[in-house]
């Protein structure tokens, strides 16, 4: 009863402040965001200490995800005196973020309250064979829409010279792009085989055969995000369901990955440029990288809050209708780069206004607090299924599919990011109900996979 009380009392302490405080001086204006980081790692010491939650969780990918976009990218900006960082709107912004992650965490904690964590009994059996076949099948899919998406762009050259205005192509060239997303989902299928029977030839085969084109297909038009969630989902494969990865090694793969992902943001913009992508460096970082759009999602909120409804009204809804394949209206990316960055959105770059962006866009403050405490909801709904069903290798693959969308959610925007994580969870989900079988108890049986992990349960 501790926690959630204390949860409830700092969400209505949250709400007040976001409510009734509108400036700060220049020695309070850290606060909000030192009280982000901390309750951050409140969360997760509270989680740890209560279910031994690890790095491989959505709730901690999520967590760190929203520190570092709301708390330690404002602070650079801050300290590096960002025009922004002087508007009235920042103190605003700042409370607003901290009450916003205290109702997602209020909403996660709600989901365990309406569910069980309780691990279920019921065992299931692997099918190699129809594995193979949903996973080529999966595959070969991708490879086509692949090819024909191509054969429109005019070929290679066209694709290279289209390759900077990849937002405006990407928003006519959707059935096509949800079938090149069905590379991942058939990745995780084979992957899944590995872990029914694993050894290192069948890992071997599995990374040389199908990594390659996964990563290439889902590397389409520079989506490094794509790229990334199938780096983080084959790592929370393995760290759960077969071999935990010690800590150091998780430090040293998230520091190379989070390195990649910055260099292949800024290199991807100058792909058929004749100016060459510049040097990031340590020195430079700020001013080359955390500058732009990336990860500054804390100033894009800024901005929203100063423009809407100023010169943008409340949506009441209609940019979350986006995710409706064929709705009539702009997703909150689209409406929010083309209102507030005409001349960027025209040249083919789409600005992403972050989640509580968008809740704000459509509903103001309520929006933020019930819309943090659904996100919230949702997240606690996907690990208790994972708690409960953690021995199943369906389980394991749902699971960590969903690591670094998450993450992805919050950046924003809403439609794109949901929609490319169903785009392949739902394909993923479907294909594990014909592939991984139930058995009945009184059977008797348990799968080769279960007798290879005996009774241990994984720590994460």
């Amino acid at each position: 009863m501790g926690i959630p009380l204390a949860v409830l009392l700092s969400l209505a302490l949250g709400w007040s402040i976001a409510r009734v405080d509108r400036s700060g001086t220049p020695g309070q204006a850290a606060l909000p965001f030192l009280l982000i980081i901390g309750t951050t790692a409140a969360i997760f010491w509270l989680e740890r200490v209560e279910w031994k939650l690890g790095f491989f969780s959505p709730l901690t990918i999520g967590l760190s995800a929203y520190a570092l976009m709301f708390a330690v990218v404002p602070l650079a900006d801050m300290a590096n005196g960002h025009p922004l960082s002087h508007h009235d709107a920042w103190w605003s912004a700042s409370w607003f973020a901290w009450f916003g992650l205290l109702a997602f965490y209020a909403g996660y904690r709600l989901a365990f309250v309406l569910r069980s964590t309780e691990a279920s009994e019921a065992r299931s059996d692997w099918l190699p064979g129809r594995e193979r076949i949903l996973a080529t099948t999966f595959l070969g899919v991708a490879i086509l829409s692949f090819v024909i998406l191509l054969h429109q762009l005019g070929g290679i050259s066209a694709y290279v010279s289209v390759f900077r205005r990849r937002t405006l192509l990407l928003q006519r060239s959707v059935p096509l792009l949800l079938g090149i997303g069905l590379a991942t989902p058939a990745l995780l299928l084979r992957v899944g085989g590995w872990l029914h029977q694993p050894s290192k030839y069948r890992m071997a085969l599995r990374l040389g055969a199908w990594l390659p084109p996964s990563l290439f297909l889902s590397g389409f038009l520079g989506a490094r995000f794509r790229i990334a969630g199938i780096a983080v989902a084959l790592l929370g494969v393995y760290h759960l369901g077969h071999r935990r990865i010690r800590l150091v090694v998780i430090g040293l793969l998230a520091l190379t990955l989070a390195w990649l992902f910055v260099i292949a943001g800024v290199e991807r913009n100058y792909v058929g440029a004749r100016r060459a992508a510049p040097t990031i460096n340590r020195s430079n970082f700020y001013e080359k990288y955390l500058v732009t759009h990336d990860l500054g999602e804390f100033r894009e909120f800024v901005i929203t809050l100063e423009g809407v409804p100023g010169e943008l009204n409340f949506q009441h809804g209609r940019t979350f209708l986006s995710i409706i394949p064929g709705a009539p209206v702009p997703t909150g990316g689209q409406l929010y780069s083309s209102v507030f960055f005409g001349a960027q959105y025209s040249a083919g770059t789409s600005v992403s206004p972050s989640l509580l962006g968008e809740l704000y866009m459509n509903f103001g403050l309520p929006g933020i607090a019930w819309g943090m405490v659904l996100f919230g909801l949702l997240i606690g709904l996907l690990e208790a299924y994972y708690r409960r069903n953690r021995d199943r290798i369906g389980a394991i693959l749902v699971y960590s599919f969903s690591l670094l969308p998450i993450a992805l959610v919050l950046r924003g925007d809403f439609t794109s990011m949901t929609g490319y994580y169903l785009a392949g969870l739902i394909p993923l989900v479907v294909a594990l109900r014909f592939v991984e079988r139930p058995v009945p108890q009184e059977d008797g049986h348990i799968s080769d996979y279960r007798l290879s992990r005996g009774s241990e349960r994984l720590l994460r």
